[in-house]
């Protein structure tokens, strides 16, 4: 993956080519810039990336003519455009994605931005049109674009008080866009009553003159009208504009009613105005006019021989195709005002009123034939581009200038052969289309299954002529893993069913497991690289394996890894999962899994991915599930350790901070690949908030792994079996110190309990404060006795476990040997002194009373109370005197580290170490005889010399505040009155290490607190806070005459204090 292709390796020498000198167009000003300018000196647009550069020294008209022959040259975007509305007409699939043509256009095009990213559509039809018109020269169609497009213009200039017409230029324009502005007018009508409201000047009248000779000034009023009507009339509803106060570009999103018929004979000359009916509009979805999203809402024409306007109105947006009604296209198209909810401070629903963000922008009429004019004789059309409108020649084409360099134009049997190439494409994907949809079908795919499960029970059981042959077995393997690899991972109804995808792995591990030959060569199979010198030797072995060769497969990859997918499918990765791990426990069994690289490449390729793997969040995971489920295997886990599969694991989980890649010595390398391990990068991805980062991966999986894998009846064997850079990195006391602080329950199996029956439901729900009743017509209904309106006539659900209450059942459940720590601890004297000592300093820098701290003292007393070794007192020894050696140092206080804390965090860390001593006196028996009771009575007289005075006393609390939902609060004395005035005593509230003060449900928290502004801390819920803050002094009203009025400086706030 990490080569380059030539074609890309073109692309890259293509940007090194530098032009030196040269100038570029501004595709909004048209200005030229040297090609230094990385934006316009005129209008600041900034330098398209595919902008066409004149080199020095070049005319920008004989460059302009250059790029114009090679255009009609190459017809590129023309070619390109056919065949998309070949694939529109032709094609048999849902939808059609039109990425070449974008590319294509993104290519030929000088467009402001990517052509796939945010471009105004208005500009981009524009240049896609007059590039057309350019390709289409030399066709049998030349002027396709200018008689759809195409429409004749009159400036009339009339006098007003005589209507005498005096003048009469008309324009012609190939590719005519109407540009209404909407600010201020609720209908297309309106806008285009004001677009054609004439203008009247007052100026010299050439015709009339007065005594003295001198012209006489007039009103005259200048109109533009329409001479000839376009075939397809398009109309740019301008929602957008500029807020010149602000900066910003703003979206006018009101209301624009759009007529299905639009009378245009008002806007044209005399006899020559007709009816346009509505076709299609294109949405533009956005709140702002710096961002949003097209669709397109087009009218289906009719069958022939039907109503003409019978067609049902569709809605184009991206791949999904629906039909809108009649009425739906008021909602869709005419932008406005609707009704939504919105959640207030408490949770509230409250209805507010909001802008439609998804409104018009561009209208396409077509020209009704029957109201339709005469068209234009060619004198009369000739003569209106001449006057004023497009030159005959083209921009910098001299009179009398050669026409031998005209291109000739394409033959028919070029043309045909176009068409014919065009055609069989769109059958060629017919037909792949409906081979897929075949096949991709639930029901055939069972099928299948199911004849192979026939075959494969009648060889087994020796029913009738067929027998369990070796070439039997290898075809059935074969085809099972063809249809499973190609056709049912990516059959979406199929995919999504976890008991279709269980009973296709089921078939195809029975199947594996009766030809060994054949699993070994798919695991070596699906480890095979794919790209590289080593990818084609090892493919080219494979190959050459004789009868049991099996091509390169990519399922791990594709199914496991799921590397490159627009969305992760679990089920898919769980099936793969358990068809490789089937197919391994399979060889073990008969006891050749070590015969053949099948099983040993695989996982050496699996950890040579280690850096790609780390880069993606839901890559590592299906990563790890693989290494859990192989892990769970009894018969596999010697193999994995003996890989350094541990020491991987260890390392992907310190990320940055792993030691290993500095390691040296004979123990630095691992043994897959015969090099230190690679350096990874943090565990963090960007945020929006620069001042801290997210954490990139959930480890939890990981962790469940990596003790799977260290799991045994014997740890000591175990450790004895793992390689040299296993037992080093496992070591470590930054990976330790990681655990006990971050991940103290690593490897603990989260259980599900089973769900309740229902009576220990309906007792759930009396404890929860729900009661049960009866109506009058006997029919059962509940209400809960704390909450009012919560009466229901269906039975209400019991609360869900919590996370928390989930772990504690899973801890109750679990052996010691399930958490990671202590499997570490057990394998070792030196790694379970390590462990001890962790623990110990992790039990030290826990808050009091915090879960956390509750973790690491539970894995604590588990790991002491595993007493079947013969070091199990050499542990209770080693923490014992950790613990009595840091109690020492902090009431000794001699230590630096200790005289640089404060008063609340020696009585914290304390705290928390008295609280360990003590919960392993009461369950450690060992833990009493070198730690006796009684030695600590010396720490409440402690505590109350080195406890911190409150900063926030009753005496500060005294006064009004106003809490964070806006309440008024009011405290006299030790009673709190809140603004339904009902008033809460303040109590004291004391711990071995502080003091504060509480009310019902709240303690007031001392550090974040001072007398101005205090913190309050929901007793249930630690992360719920509420803030108390005085309230600021108001000024006085001065039309306010209950009061004194005060004026010039406001007294100082007594409240206020000198930081």
């Amino acid at each position: 993956e990490l080569e380059v292709s030539e074609e890309e390796e073109g692309k890259e020498e293509e940007k090194e080519e530098v032009v030196e000198g040269g100038t570029w167009d501004c595709s909004v000003c048209t200005l030229q810039n040297d090609v230094e300018n990385t934006e316009c000196n005129v209008c600041g647009a900034q330098k398209p990336e595919n902008a066409k550069i004149t080199a020095a020294g070049v005319d920008p008209k004989e460059a302009q003519k250059a790029r114009e022959k090679e255009a009609r040259a190459k017809k590129a975007i023309l070619r390109e455009f056919q065949r998309t509305l070949r694939f529109l007409s032709g094609g048999e699939m849902t939808f059609y994605d039109a990425e070449p043509l974008l590319k294509t256009v993104g290519s030929n095009l000088a467009l402001m931005y990517p052509a796939e990213q945010q471009n105004d559509t208005k500009e981009f039809m524009d240049k896609l049109l007059e590039h057309l018109e350019v390709e289409l020269s030399g066709t049998t169609n030349p002027d396709l674009v200018s008689t759809t497009f195409g429409a004749t213009i009159a400036k009339v200039k009339t006098r007003q008080h005589d209507k005498k017409h005096i003048s009469r230029n008309p324009e012609y324009q190939s590719t005519y866009t109407m540009t209404l502005i909407v600010e201020g007018h609720d209908s297309v009508e309106s806008a285009l009553k004001a677009n054609f409201e004439p203008d009247i000047h007052e100026v010299d009248d050439e015709e009339d003159t007065d005594e003295a000779g001198k012209p006489v000034k007039y009103k005259f009023e200048y109109r533009t009208l329409f001479a000839e009507l376009p075939s397809v009339l398009c109309i740019q509803l301008n929602r957008f504009s500029y807020d010149y106060g602000r900066g910003v570009p703003i979206k006018h999103n009101h209301r624009i009613e759009i007529p299905e018929v639009l009378d245009m004979q008002q806007y044209s000359e005399v006899g020559r105005g007709a009816v346009y009916k509505l076709k299609g509009m294109l949405i533009h979805m956005g709140a702002t006019a710096s961002s949003g999203h097209y669709y397109s809402i087009i009218k289906s024409r009719p069958a022939d021989g039907e109503d003409p306007d019978s067609g049902a109105w569709l809605k184009f947006d991206d791949n999904r195709v629906s039909e809108l009604k009649a009425d739906e296209i008021d909602e869709e198209c005419f932008g406005g005002e609707y009704v939504g909810q919105q959640k207030d401070t408490y949770g509230n629903l409250r209805h507010v009123t909001r802008e439609k963000g998804w409104n018009a922008y561009l209208v396409f009429y077509e020209l009704d034939s029957a109201t339709a004019p005469p068209p234009l004789t060619k004198e009369e059309r000739e003569a209106s581009k001449g006057e004023g409108g497009e030159p005959e020649k083209k921009d910098g084409e001299e009179e009398g200038e050669d026409d031998d360099e005209e291109e000739a134009p394409i033959g028919p049997d070029e043309a045909v052969a176009v068409l014919e190439a065009q055609a069989e494409q769109v059958q060629t994907a017919n037909e792949k289309l409906w081979r897929r949809a075949l096949l991709y079908q639930p029901a055939t795919l069972d099928l299948f299954r199911k004849l192979i499960a026939v075959k494969l029970f009648a060889a087994k059981k020796a029913i009738g002529p067929v027998l369990m042959t070796p070439e039997l077995a290898r075809s059935l393997v074969r085809t099972g893993f063809a249809l499973y690899e190609r056709a049912v991972l990516h059959c979406e109804d199929v995919a999504a069913s976890e008991s279709d995808l269980r009973a296709w792995t089921t078939v195809l591990v029975s199947l594996f497991s009766n030809d060994p030959q054949s699993a070994l060569a798919f695991l070596e199979a699906i480890s095979a690289a794919t790209k590289g010198e080593e990818g084609e030797a090892t493919a080219a072995a494979v190959a050459a394996a004789g009868p049991n060769g099996w091509e390169p497969s990519e399922l791990i990859r594709r199914a496991v890894l799921q590397k490159g997918a627009m969305r992760n499918v679990t089920e898919v990765r769980d099936s793969a999962i358990t068809l490789i791990t089937g197919v391994a426990k399979g060889l073990a069994e008969v006891n050749m899994i070590n015969e053949g690289p099948g099983f040993s490449q695989m996982v050496k390729r699996l950890l040579d991915a280690v850096e790609v793997v780390v880069q993606d969040a839901d890559v590592l995971d299906g990563y790890m599930c693989l290494f859990l489920e192989l892990a769970k295997s009894p018969a596999l886990r010697p193999k994995l350790l003996s890989c350094d599969v541990a020491a991987y694991l260890a390392h992907i989980y310190l990320a940055n901070l792993s030691p290993a890649p500095e390691y040296t010595g004979d123990d630095a390398a691992a043994i897959a690949s015969g090099e230190p391990l690679p350096k990874l990068p943090a565990n963090t991805r960007k945020s929006i908030a620069a001042m801290y980062s997210h954490p990139l991966h959930n480890y939890k999986i990981l962790l469940q792994a990596l003790s799977a894998v260290l799991r045994s009846a014997t740890p000591t064997e175990v450790f004895a079996a793992m390689p040299p850079l296993s037992r080093r990195l496992l070591n470590e006391a930054r990976l330790l110190t990681r655990l006990v602080d971050k991940d103290p329950l690593a490897g603990l199996k989260t259980i599900v309990p089973e769900p309740p029956t229902p009576e220990e439901e309906e007792a759930m729900l009396l404890a929860e404060g729900w009661q049960k009743h009866a109506a009058q017509t006997g029919k059962i209904f509940w209400s809960h006795k704390r909450r009012k309106d919560t009466s229901t006539w269906e039975r209400p659900k019991p609360r869900k476990h919590t996370v928390n209450e989930l772990e504690d059942l899973s801890l109750k459940a679990a052996a010691p040997s399930d958490l990671l720590l202590v499997s570490l601890a057990l394998m070792d004297p030196s790694m379970a002194g390590s462990v001890c000592d962790a623990l110990v300093q992790g039990v030290e820098r826990s808050y009091p009373n915090s879960r956390v701290l509750e973790h690491k003292l539970t894995v604590l007393k588990l790991l002491l109370q595993c007493d079947g070794d013969e070091h199990h007192e050499g542990r209770v020894q080693r923490v014992a005197e950790q613990l009595n050696a840091q109690i020492g140092k902090l009431r000794e206080g001699e230590a630096i580290e200790v005289r640089a804390l404060k008063n609340h965090q020696k009585c914290s860390r304390m705290e928390v170490l008295v609280k360990a001593v003590q919960e392993l006196q009461d369950t450690i028996p060992a833990f009493v005889l070198i730690f006796p009771k009684g030695t600590l009575d010396w720490f409440l007289p402690w505590i109350e010399e080195f406890k911190p005075a409150m900063r926030v006393t009753l005496d500060d609390l005294q006064g009004k505040w106003t809490n964070s939902q806006h309440q008024d609060i009011t405290i006299e004395g030790d009673q709190c009155t809140f603004a339904d005035g009902n008033p809460v005593q303040i109590s004291p509230y004391d711990t071995a290490t502080y003091s504060t003060y509480s009310v019902p449900g709240w303690v007031l928290s001392q550090d974040h607190s001072h007398p101005n502004t205090v913190n309050w801390v929901n007793q249930a819920n630690g992360k719920e806070r509420t803030v108390w803050m005085r309230p600021s002094p108001s000024t006085t009203d001065d039309l306010d005459v209950t009061g004194a009025q005060q004026y010039g400086p406001q007294p100082k706030n007594p409240n206020f204090q000198v930081l």
